[in-house]
């Protein structure tokens, strides 16, 4: 969907029973799930199981810049993605296989979804309150890594090829790209501390760093990534603890992060979220709202910034964070076959 939000023709190829199965996740036949990742491509239902629908896939990826697709490896050759022969017929097609473990590994022919692929990036053993179960994060970061780096891996390749002529095969694990998310958690860890476990809103190495509750019930987050806004932070708070040995610099503050704790919640509770939203942000501090999806989707900052824009047909769908865009609803299950055949003449 990056790809098509930046002017690509994405054909979109779906199996003719039933289509892609996100249809009907939450409601179908055409779920706000599956809307909210389908907007701008086009459809064309083929039966790869078939000689004829396997023949009608080659044809078109001759035609093709780019192949996607997320067989796993043991599938592909029997579903059409032979890469080799895709290759001989098309040698500047670029191919991204975006896998649960990739095609090389002993787990490679393994199933997964974005849930497991949060289990086992280590990614879930570091969410959620101290104490708690292991928790998946709210969105589906095992899931969305792949397509993130899917789109960077293509741009890459079709620079590439403007210098080389020829394509290439792209074998992404949604696995590392999860894994490769870890960043500073992963580096601490292979430099011999502890595994991070769950700290909530906190930051493990800032202080003060997370959200707090306020009078209504909301909650703000306050972010002091550095030393530069402790003290601004303390005179907006009318707490007079910024040069308190307990609390004096990053270090001491998280050896006595409970204690600070303690007298920021006292604090926010004396006013509501807004109130303390619209103080914090007058002094210059890195503060905000801590919203519900509803609250997020209507803030004046992501309106106008055209984060949320019209499908054209009555309905809201998120906007692309590359700038303003006209979206097209999403494609009708096989909807545009006549058109795809004609434009890529096959």
């Amino acid at each position: 969907m990056l790809l098509a939000d930046l002017g690509a023709d994405v054909v979109k190829v779906e199996d003719p029973a039933g289509g892609d199965p996100t249809r009907v996740i939450g409601g179908g036949p055409e779920s706000p799930y599956f809307v909210s990742v389908n907007r701008n491509k086009r459809s064309i239902a083929i039966n790869l199981k078939t000689g004829e629908g396997q023949a009608l896939l080659a044809k078109l990826a001759t035609k093709a810049d780019v192949l996607w697709h997320n067989f796993r490896p043991d599938a592909a050759p029997r579903l059409g993605v032979d890469l080799p022969t895709l290759r001989i017929a098309n040698p500047r097609l670029i191919t991204v296989a975006i896998t649960s473990f990739g095609a090389t590994g002993p787990y490679r022919d393994l199933p997964a979804f974005d849930l497991v692929i949060q289990a086992m990036s280590g990614s879930m053993s570091a969410t959620g309150e101290p104490g708690g179960a292991p928790c998946k994060n709210g969105v589906p970061t095992g899931d969305l890594a792949g397509g993130l780096f899917g789109a960077i891996a293509t741009l890459a390749a079709l620079h590439e090829r403007n210098t080389t002529g020829k394509g290439k095969d792209i074998d992404l694990a949604l696995l590392d790209c999860s894994l490769s998310m870890l960043t500073y958690m992963a580096q601490f860890t292979l430099a011999g501390q502890p595994p991070p476990g769950p700290i909530g809103s906190a930051h493990a190495y800032n202080v003060p760093y997370g959200a707090w509750k306020c009078a209504d019930g909301k909650f703000v987050a306050v972010a002091i990534f550095t030393e530069k806004f402790w003290r601004p932070f303390c005179e907006a708070l009318g707490l007079k603890i910024a040069d308190d040995h307990h609390f004096a610099d990053m270090a001491s503050r998280r050896l006595n992060r409970s204690r600070l704790d303690a007298i920021l919640a006292k604090e926010f509770a004396k006013h509501p979220r807004d109130w303390w939203v619209q103080h914090l942000w007058e002094q210059g501090l890195p503060a905000g709202p801590v919203y519900d999806v509803a609250e997020a989707l209507h803030d004046e900052q992501v309106r106008a910034r055209h984060m949320v824009v019209p499908l054209g047909d009555g309905r809201e769908t998120l906007g692309s964070p590359f700038g303003e865009m006209k979206a097209k609803p999403p494609p009708r299950l096989d909807g545009d076959r006549e058109a795809v055949l004609r434009d890529w003449q096959a």
